[in-house]
């Protein structure tokens, strides 16, 4: 009788289903769910980074006064309130900034970890700069006084992400938050008419063995007649080959900055109208970061006498051209293509085009930073004695290395630069320079004014 009972319950399987369906739906539910629940998280997750990068991006935007002098002390406030203006859920999204250099907006230092400081964000309310040269870039990334970035949280604590079907587990809301870091480094990309001459200097003659930016001595880019080539820098046509729509034509990031490269050497009619004498640049396109730009490592003699032209008759500093020009590598002594790797600001000093020292400099008076320090000595024109000269040396020759010597102009041995024709001799600047372009270039003395976010 009992053995016949069992069989029975055994062979009875539709009390089981029932309960194998029940449990079955449930778990389904609860999938359901979750699934709807996490995606809907998910997406005010985004919405919270939104924020938070917004927030980020304009407190870094922001980050300089115009002159590029000073740490702008309201670099904050815009982040907060580019922060704030999004919205989470159709619900303002929080941000805890109580003012000052507190809370969920805070400016500081941000760390690739290249040297001996980890990577990461660095609060600190300093308004003062750091200067760029003669400092290697492991050097700047560890200095925490280096304030080139903003961090902004964002939150949803006091009004917390809705649940909907995980309220049946007990998940009534669930809070939410996210960071970013928005980083202005140097100039990189830059923008239209941020370059005042089609010159192209070669990095190779603005650093220092170990890398650093060095604006305590001058160089010169002469006519390359006779070998004499001192790979300072080149003729450009800031061209870069670019789509009609300003893209570049065929290139993307990763690929070999010059290939490919449809263009021979830039040539007369790609630079001569580039020679504008004026302060406004000269690039009508952007120029991108990393890309191959169009050089020309000789001399084009009708340029030359246009931009002879235009520094002897400057009037922004007596006796002096500055302007912004891009920066090349030159390590595989480029011809027609170079890639772009920054900015730099250069004062031209003087340029000849005479041989035989008949394009002798006037006096000068003194280059001053920022802040009213002297950063280049005035130059008083000597008069020799005939009977006091060195042996063999001219009164000309004597002149000459007076002013070269006030300068510190020095080939690429770091000796003095001999007086040549058809050259331009010119100093890397000493000086804080309105931020210029887009975040990515190596450091040549100018800051970007477009950060970028960090991870």
């Amino acid at each position: 009788m009992e053995k016949q009972r069992l069989c029975q319950l055994l062979n009875n399987q539709r009390g089981v289903s029932a309960v194998i369906i029940a449990i079955c739906l449930i778990m389904l539910v609860g999938f359901i769910a979750l699934a709807i629940d996490v995606g809907h998280l998910m997406v005010a997750r985004n919405e919270l980074q939104n924020a938070a990068d917004a927030g980020a991006l304009a407190g870094a935007g922001n980050l300089y006064l115009d002159d590029g002098t000073a740490v702008n002390p309201n670099a904050n406030q815009f982040g907060y309130d580019a922060a704030i203006a999004n919205l989470s859920e159709r619900v303002p999204v929080e941000v805890n900034w109580p003012g000052e250099n507190t809370g969920d907006v805070q400016r500081g230092h941000w760390s690739f970890g290249l040297g001996a400081l980890p990577r990461g964000f660095y609060p600190n309310a300093s308004l003062d700069t750091v200067d760029l040269w003669n400092a290697t870039t492991e050097e700047l990334d560890a200095n925490l006084n280096f304030i080139n970035a903003v961090r902004v949280r964002t939150r949803r604590h006091s009004t917390p992400i809705a649940s909907y079907f995980a309220r049946i587990f007990g998940f009534q809301s669930f809070q939410g938050s996210a960071e970013a870091v928005a980083y202005i480094g140097f100039a990189g990309t830059l923008t239209d008419d941020a370059v005042g001459a089609p010159i192209a200097i070669c990095m190779q003659a603005l650093r220092q063995v170990d890398g650093s930016y060095d604006c305590t001595f001058g160089r010169f880019i002469n006519d390359a007649a006779g070998g004499q080539d001192e790979e300072t820098g080149m003729w450009t046509s800031l061209e870069q080959f670019l789509n009609t729509d300003g893209t570049p034509d065929g290139w993307e990031p990763g690929d070999l900055p010059c290939d490919p490269f449809p263009g021979g050497a830039a040539n007369t009619p790609d630079v001569r109208p580039l020679i504008q004498c004026g302060e406004e640049g000269v690039n009508d396109n952007f120029l991108y970061l990393g890309m191959g730009m169009q050089v020309n490592n000789g001399q084009i003699s009708s340029a030359f006498q246009d931009f002879y032209a235009c520094y002897t008759a400057a009037e922004e500093d007596p006796g002096f051209l500055r302007m912004t020009l891009p920066v090349i590598d030159c390590i595989d002594d480029p011809t027609t293509c170079a890639p772009l790797v920054g900015a730099v600001e250069v004062y031209v000093v003087h340029v000849t085009w005479n041989p035989d020292y008949n394009d002798l400099p006037p006096s000068k008076p003194a280059i001053y930073d920022n802040e009213g320090t002297v950063m280049y000595n005035a130059w008083e024109r000597p008069t020799p004695d005939p009977s006091e000269l060195p042996d063999g040396m001219s009164p000309e020759e004597f002149i000459w290395n007076s002013f070269a010597d006030n300068y510190t102009l020095i080939d690429r041995n770091g000796v003095r630069a001999e007086y040549q024709m058809k050259t331009i001799y010119l100093l890397p600047s000493c000086r804080d320079h309105i931020p210029e372009g887009v975040t990515g270039g190596e450091n040549f003395g100018i800051l970007a004014e477009i950060p970028v976010l960090v991870d």
